[in-house]
């Protein structure tokens, strides 16, 4: 298994971060607090397939709730990560 170079590491995390954020602002907006894939992607104007990508990353780590094709929300860990 290849190990990950610090540089690309941190590349994650602020990649992480930025999705965290956006997915915290949208859901401050929608009046229920749930979040769409393609909102995220029209936000962070990338491919939806990249979202989905994510969002499984952020689902590993417990910091989103999210079944494929449904909608996301933070747990309470993604907002702790969000408020910092």
């Amino acid at each position: 298994m290849p190990s990950i170079k610090f540089e690309d590491q941190k590349k994650i995390r602020e990649s992480q971060e930025d999705y965290l954020k956006t997915i915290y602002l949208i859901s401050k907006r929608n009046k229920d607090g749930w979040v769409s894939n393609s909102e995220i992607a029209d936000v962070l104007e990338v491919n939806p397939a990249s979202v989905s990508e994510m969002l499984h990353k952020l689902i590993k780590d417990g910091f989103i709730n999210w079944q494929p094709r449904k909608l996301i929300r933070l747990t309470k860990e993604g907002k702790k990560m969000e408020s910092e």
